[in-house]
Protein backbone atom coordinates (compact mmCIF):
# COMPACT_ATOMS: atom_id res chain seq x y z
CA UNK A 1 0.00 0.00 0.00
CA UNK A 2 1.19 3.50 -0.86
CA UNK A 3 0.40 6.23 1.70
CA UNK A 4 -0.07 9.51 -0.15
CA UNK A 5 -1.07 11.62 2.85
CA UNK A 6 -1.37 11.28 6.62
CA UNK A 7 -2.50 13.89 9.11
CA UNK A 8 -0.45 12.29 11.88
CA UNK A 9 -0.92 9.71 14.61
CA UNK A 10 -0.71 5.95 14.09
CA UNK A 11 -0.14 5.08 10.45
CA UNK A 12 -1.98 1.76 10.51
CA UNK A 13 -5.65 1.53 9.65
CA UNK A 14 -8.32 -1.00 8.76
CA UNK A 15 -11.15 -0.14 6.35
CA UNK A 16 -14.51 -0.78 8.03
CA UNK A 17 -17.04 0.19 5.36
CA UNK A 18 -17.96 2.70 2.68
CA UNK A 19 -19.23 6.08 3.85
CA UNK A 20 -21.70 6.31 0.95
CA UNK A 21 -23.75 3.79 -1.04
CA UNK A 22 -22.02 2.74 -4.30
CA UNK A 23 -21.43 5.73 -6.56
CA UNK A 24 -22.86 8.36 -4.17
CA UNK A 25 -19.47 9.74 -3.11
CA UNK A 26 -19.29 11.34 -6.57
CA UNK A 27 -21.13 14.45 -5.37
CA UNK A 28 -18.55 15.11 -2.65
CA UNK A 29 -15.56 14.49 -4.92
CA UNK A 30 -17.11 16.50 -7.75
CA UNK A 31 -17.56 19.47 -5.38
CA UNK A 32 -13.89 19.17 -4.35
CA UNK A 33 -12.87 19.15 -8.03
CA UNK A 34 -14.87 22.34 -8.67
CA UNK A 35 -13.23 23.98 -5.65
CA UNK A 36 -9.79 23.19 -7.07
CA UNK A 37 -10.73 24.49 -10.52
CA UNK A 38 -12.02 27.76 -9.03
CA UNK A 39 -8.77 28.14 -7.06
CA UNK A 40 -6.48 27.22 -9.94
CA UNK A 41 -5.25 23.96 -8.39
CA UNK A 42 -5.25 21.89 -11.58
CA UNK A 43 -3.03 19.09 -10.22
CA UNK A 44 -5.33 18.13 -7.34
CA UNK A 45 -8.40 18.46 -9.56
CA UNK A 46 -6.92 16.13 -12.17
CA UNK A 47 -6.00 13.50 -9.57
CA UNK A 48 -9.61 13.36 -8.33
CA UNK A 49 -10.86 13.15 -11.92
CA UNK A 50 -8.53 10.32 -12.91
CA UNK A 51 -8.32 8.14 -9.79
CA UNK A 52 -11.39 6.10 -8.65
CA UNK A 53 -11.19 7.11 -5.00
CA UNK A 54 -13.83 6.05 -2.46
CA UNK A 55 -14.34 7.39 1.04
CA UNK A 56 -14.25 4.80 3.84
CA UNK A 57 -14.86 4.60 7.56
CA UNK A 58 -11.69 3.23 9.15
CA UNK A 59 -10.13 2.47 12.52
CA UNK A 60 -6.61 1.82 13.86
CA UNK A 61 -5.26 -0.54 16.51
CA UNK A 62 -6.12 2.00 19.20
CA UNK A 63 -9.78 1.86 18.16
CA UNK A 64 -9.77 5.44 16.82
CA UNK A 65 -12.42 6.01 14.12
CA UNK A 66 -11.77 8.28 11.14
CA UNK A 67 -12.14 8.68 7.36
CA UNK A 68 -9.76 7.29 4.73
CA UNK A 69 -9.71 8.12 1.01
CA UNK A 70 -8.70 4.89 -0.73
CA UNK A 71 -8.42 3.38 -4.22
CA UNK A 72 -7.23 0.11 -5.76
CA UNK A 73 -5.22 0.81 -8.91
CA UNK A 74 -3.57 -0.88 -11.85
CA UNK A 75 0.19 -0.59 -12.10
CA UNK A 76 0.16 2.46 -14.42
CA UNK A 77 -1.93 4.68 -12.12
CA UNK A 78 -0.12 3.35 -9.05
CA UNK A 79 3.28 4.27 -10.46
CA UNK A 80 1.98 7.63 -11.64
CA UNK A 81 0.98 8.57 -8.08
CA UNK A 82 4.21 7.19 -6.59
CA UNK A 83 6.24 9.31 -8.99
CA UNK A 84 4.16 12.40 -8.22
CA UNK A 85 4.59 11.86 -4.48
CA UNK A 86 8.40 11.83 -4.87
CA UNK A 87 8.51 15.09 -6.82
CA UNK A 88 8.98 18.50 -5.12
CA UNK A 89 5.53 19.76 -4.27
CA UNK A 90 3.97 16.33 -4.80
CA UNK A 91 2.90 15.81 -1.16
CA UNK A 92 1.20 19.22 -1.26
CA UNK A 93 -1.13 17.96 -4.02
CA UNK A 94 -2.51 15.26 -1.72
CA UNK A 95 -2.56 17.55 1.33
CA UNK A 96 -4.74 19.92 -0.70
CA UNK A 97 -7.19 17.09 -1.38
CA UNK A 98 -7.41 16.43 2.36
CA UNK A 99 -7.99 20.14 3.05
CA UNK A 100 -10.80 20.32 0.49
CA UNK A 101 -12.56 17.28 1.97
CA UNK A 102 -12.24 18.84 5.42
CA UNK A 103 -14.07 21.91 4.11
CA UNK A 104 -16.86 19.53 3.06
CA UNK A 105 -16.94 18.00 6.59
CA UNK A 106 -15.10 14.81 5.62
CA UNK A 107 -11.70 15.29 7.25
CA UNK A 108 -9.59 12.32 6.13
CA UNK A 109 -6.72 11.10 8.26
CA UNK A 110 -5.12 9.10 5.44
CA UNK A 111 -5.10 9.02 1.65
CA UNK A 112 -3.79 5.70 0.35
CA UNK A 113 -3.82 3.46 -2.72
CA UNK A 114 -3.00 -0.18 -3.21
CA UNK A 115 -1.83 -2.09 -6.25
CA UNK A 116 -4.28 -4.49 -7.89
CA UNK A 117 -2.68 -7.81 -8.79
CA UNK A 118 -2.02 -8.04 -12.52
CA UNK A 119 -3.18 -11.03 -14.61
CA UNK A 120 -0.60 -13.57 -15.68
CA UNK A 121 0.83 -12.94 -19.16
CA UNK A 122 0.95 -16.71 -19.77
CA UNK A 123 -2.78 -16.64 -20.58
CA UNK A 124 -2.53 -14.04 -23.34
CA UNK A 125 -4.21 -15.34 -26.48
CA UNK A 126 -6.37 -17.87 -24.63
CA UNK A 127 -10.15 -17.82 -25.31
CA UNK A 128 -10.82 -16.33 -21.84
CA UNK A 129 -9.13 -13.12 -22.99
CA UNK A 130 -11.98 -12.56 -25.43
CA UNK A 131 -14.51 -12.11 -22.63
CA UNK A 132 -15.37 -8.47 -21.81
CA UNK A 133 -13.50 -7.18 -18.80
CA UNK A 134 -15.70 -6.66 -15.76
CA UNK A 135 -15.21 -3.49 -13.75
CA UNK A 136 -13.87 -4.27 -10.30
CA UNK A 137 -16.30 -3.29 -7.53
CA UNK A 138 -15.32 -0.48 -5.16
CA UNK A 139 -17.98 -1.19 -2.50
CA UNK A 140 -16.34 -4.34 -1.03
CA UNK A 141 -13.64 -3.66 1.56
CA UNK A 142 -10.49 -5.43 0.28
CA UNK A 143 -9.78 -8.72 2.05
CA UNK A 144 -13.14 -8.92 3.81
CA UNK A 145 -16.10 -11.27 3.36
CA UNK A 146 -18.69 -9.68 1.05
CA UNK A 147 -22.34 -10.10 2.07
CA UNK A 148 -25.23 -8.90 -0.14
CA UNK A 149 -28.08 -7.81 2.17
CA UNK A 150 -31.31 -8.41 0.26
CA UNK A 151 -34.26 -6.48 1.71
CA UNK A 152 -37.39 -4.48 0.93
CA UNK A 153 -37.51 -0.72 1.19
CA UNK A 154 -39.84 -0.97 4.21
CA UNK A 155 -36.86 -2.03 6.38
CA UNK A 156 -34.13 -0.01 4.68
CA UNK A 157 -32.98 1.44 8.02
CA UNK A 158 -32.75 -2.04 9.56
CA UNK A 159 -30.72 -3.30 6.59
CA UNK A 160 -28.31 -0.38 6.98
CA UNK A 161 -28.03 -1.03 10.74
CA UNK A 162 -27.21 -4.68 10.00
CA UNK A 163 -24.53 -3.57 7.53
CA UNK A 164 -22.91 -1.38 10.20
CA UNK A 165 -23.09 -4.10 12.84
CA UNK A 166 -21.55 -6.78 10.62
CA UNK A 167 -18.59 -4.52 9.82
CA UNK A 168 -17.39 -5.10 13.38
CA UNK A 169 -17.36 -8.84 12.65
CA UNK A 170 -15.11 -8.34 9.61
CA UNK A 171 -17.99 -8.61 7.10
CA UNK A 172 -18.69 -5.99 4.43
CA UNK A 173 -22.39 -5.65 3.69
CA UNK A 174 -23.86 -4.33 0.42
CA UNK A 175 -27.24 -2.63 0.89
CA UNK A 176 -29.12 -1.93 -2.34
CA UNK A 177 -31.95 0.52 -1.69
CA UNK A 178 -34.88 -0.51 -3.88
CA UNK A 179 -37.61 1.97 -2.90
CA UNK A 180 -37.48 3.44 -6.44
CA UNK A 181 -37.12 1.77 -9.82
CA UNK A 182 -33.34 1.60 -10.32
CA UNK A 183 -31.70 3.55 -13.09
CA UNK A 184 -29.48 1.60 -15.47
CA UNK A 185 -26.35 2.79 -13.63
CA UNK A 186 -27.73 1.76 -10.23
CA UNK A 187 -28.95 -1.57 -11.62
CA UNK A 188 -25.45 -2.28 -12.96
CA UNK A 189 -24.05 -1.71 -9.45
CA UNK A 190 -26.54 -4.22 -8.03
CA UNK A 191 -25.64 -6.75 -10.73
CA UNK A 192 -21.93 -6.26 -10.03
CA UNK A 193 -22.52 -6.85 -6.32
CA UNK A 194 -24.46 -10.05 -7.07
CA UNK A 195 -21.71 -11.27 -9.40
CA UNK A 196 -18.95 -10.71 -6.83
CA UNK A 197 -20.59 -11.37 -3.45
CA UNK A 198 -19.49 -14.22 -1.19
CA UNK A 199 -22.92 -14.77 0.35
CA UNK A 200 -26.43 -13.30 0.58
CA UNK A 201 -28.59 -12.53 3.61
CA UNK A 202 -32.33 -12.36 2.84
CA UNK A 203 -34.29 -10.20 5.33
CA UNK A 204 -37.71 -11.87 5.09
CA UNK A 205 -40.54 -9.42 5.65
CA UNK A 206 -44.16 -9.79 4.54
CA UNK A 207 -43.53 -7.81 1.37
CA UNK A 208 -40.34 -9.70 0.43
CA UNK A 209 -41.99 -12.31 -1.80
CA UNK A 210 -43.91 -9.56 -3.65
CA UNK A 211 -40.75 -7.64 -4.57
CA UNK A 212 -39.73 -7.54 -8.23
CA UNK A 213 -36.07 -7.65 -7.17
CA UNK A 214 -35.60 -9.69 -4.00
CA UNK A 215 -36.52 -13.11 -5.43
CA UNK A 216 -34.19 -12.47 -8.37
CA UNK A 217 -31.34 -11.61 -5.99
CA UNK A 218 -31.83 -14.90 -4.12
CA UNK A 219 -32.01 -16.75 -7.45
CA UNK A 220 -28.66 -15.31 -8.56
CA UNK A 221 -27.06 -16.35 -5.27
CA UNK A 222 -28.39 -19.90 -5.52
CA UNK A 223 -27.41 -20.11 -9.19
CA UNK A 224 -23.83 -19.12 -8.33
CA UNK A 225 -23.72 -21.62 -5.47
CA UNK A 226 -23.33 -18.89 -2.85
CA UNK A 227 -24.36 -19.32 0.76
CA UNK A 228 -27.86 -17.89 1.37
CA UNK A 229 -28.80 -17.04 4.97
CA UNK A 230 -32.51 -16.25 5.52
CA UNK A 231 -33.29 -13.80 8.36
CA UNK A 232 -36.89 -14.52 9.37
CA UNK A 233 -38.63 -11.31 10.48
CA UNK A 234 -42.36 -11.73 9.75
CA UNK A 235 -42.40 -14.06 6.72
CA UNK A 236 -42.05 -17.84 6.74
CA UNK A 237 -39.39 -19.42 4.56
CA UNK A 238 -40.58 -20.34 1.07
CA UNK A 239 -39.33 -21.62 -2.28
CA UNK A 240 -35.76 -22.86 -2.66
CA UNK A 241 -34.63 -21.32 0.63
CA UNK A 242 -37.37 -23.17 2.53
CA UNK A 243 -34.96 -25.98 3.38
CA UNK A 244 -32.46 -23.61 5.02
CA UNK A 245 -32.48 -22.93 8.76
CA UNK A 246 -33.27 -19.25 9.28
CA UNK A 247 -31.63 -16.74 11.59
CA UNK A 248 -34.35 -15.18 13.79
CA UNK A 249 -35.04 -11.48 13.28
CA UNK A 250 -37.23 -8.98 15.11
CA UNK A 251 -39.50 -6.51 13.30
CA UNK A 252 -39.54 -2.92 14.46
CA UNK A 253 -36.32 -2.98 16.45
CA UNK A 254 -35.27 0.58 17.37
CA UNK A 255 -32.63 1.91 15.00
CA UNK A 256 -29.34 1.41 16.85
CA UNK A 257 -27.07 4.45 17.05
CA UNK A 258 -23.96 2.68 18.29
CA UNK A 259 -22.37 -0.75 18.31
CA UNK A 260 -23.36 -1.11 21.98
CA UNK A 261 -27.03 -0.67 21.04
CA UNK A 262 -26.68 -3.12 18.16
CA UNK A 263 -25.06 -5.62 20.50
CA UNK A 264 -27.91 -5.38 23.02
CA UNK A 265 -30.67 -5.69 20.43
CA UNK A 266 -29.26 -8.10 17.84
CA UNK A 267 -26.14 -9.85 19.10
CA UNK A 268 -27.61 -13.41 19.14
CA UNK A 269 -28.73 -13.22 15.50
CA UNK A 270 -25.53 -11.45 14.42
CA UNK A 271 -23.38 -14.04 16.15
CA UNK A 272 -25.21 -16.89 14.41
CA UNK A 273 -24.89 -15.17 11.03
CA UNK A 274 -21.21 -14.51 11.71
CA UNK A 275 -20.62 -18.19 12.56
CA UNK A 276 -22.34 -19.42 9.40
CA UNK A 277 -20.39 -17.09 7.15
CA UNK A 278 -17.05 -17.98 8.65
CA UNK A 279 -17.81 -21.69 8.46
CA UNK A 280 -18.19 -21.07 4.73
CA UNK A 281 -14.77 -19.41 4.64
CA UNK A 282 -13.19 -22.31 6.53
CA UNK A 283 -14.52 -24.71 3.90
CA UNK A 284 -12.69 -23.06 1.04
CA UNK A 285 -14.94 -20.20 -0.01
CA UNK A 286 -12.79 -17.06 0.23
CA UNK A 287 -13.50 -14.03 -1.96
CA UNK A 288 -12.94 -14.92 -5.62
CA UNK A 289 -13.78 -11.80 -7.60
CA UNK A 290 -13.72 -13.74 -10.84
CA UNK A 291 -16.18 -16.33 -9.58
Amino acid sequence: MLHLYSSGGASDFELVGSVFPPGDEGQVLETAIRLFEKRGNKSSAQILKDIPFSLYHAKNHFGDAFYVLHASLDIDDYERLRTLLERPGGPKVFASISDALSELDYAVRHIAVELTLQPSSSHVGQPSDLRPKRREPTFWVPGRFGLFISHCSSIRSDATALQVALAWFGITGFVAHIDIEPSREWQEEIELALETMDALAAMLTKDYSQSSWCDQEVGVALGRGCLVVPIKIDLDLYGFIGRTQAVPGTPGVARPQSFAAIGRSRLPALSELHIRLHRRLEHGKPRLTGQ
